[in-house]
């Protein structure tokens, strides 16, 4: 995803995972709300949107909703129901000041974007999209145990971030130009 985000050269980029999971429909969610918004977060927690064969069970949907609701609450921000969608779309001044913070590969790369957008204080929105049943198998959330070490660490990776910001509130750009504003 990372380098992806690195080689894309449009004013909106769209990401989405290649396995099938999203509906490419979706897209036109996102895109409705990107005059508006600087990022749009896809969701995946509503019950109507989640198709059957996904993998998206109680453990995953709950797991997920209440790491973003720890989120929500720690920054005080918009409300939040999914860290783990990687469907999203954001405009390329926003992924240009948040991609010299980006630290993070894998599976909660995702989730450290989202906690970047809310410490640069851009103005983002999550919309529900559909989510399918994947083409194969996943390397995470096809394991329980791998799932849930996985959520231990976006929490700790989370937890971190509000520390951090909390010390050093200076170290995000947006922050202090917004500051000065």
């Amino acid at each position: 995803m990372r380098r992806g985000l690195r080689e894309a050269t449009g004013g909106l980029i769209l990401v989405s995972e290649p396995d099938g999971t999203f509906r490419g429909h979706d897209a036109l969610k996102l895109l409705a709300y990107a005059d508006d918004f600087e990022v749009v977060y896809g969701t995946r927690t509503v019950k109507e949107l989640i198709w059957k064969g996904a993998n998206m069970g109680l453990f995953l949907k709950w797991g997920n909703y209440w790491v973003a609701k720890l989120m929500e609450f720690l920054f005080n921000t918009t409300s939040l129901t999914d860290v783990g969608c990687t469907m999203r779309c954001l405009r390329r001044e926003a992924l240009l000041d948040m991609q010299p913070h980006f630290t993070i590969d894998g599976s909660f790369f995702g989730p450290q974007m989202m906690v970047l957008s809310i410490l640069m204080k851009m103005k983002m929105i999550q919309i529900p999209v559909n989510y399918t049943k994947r083409v194969g198998t996943s390397s995470v959330t096809g394991n329980k145990w791998v799932a849930l070490r996985l959520g231990l660490r976006m929490i700790w990776m989370i937890l971190g971030y509000r520390v951090r910001s909390w010390l050093t509130p200076s170290r995000f750009p947006r922050l202090r130009k917004r500051a000065e504003d």
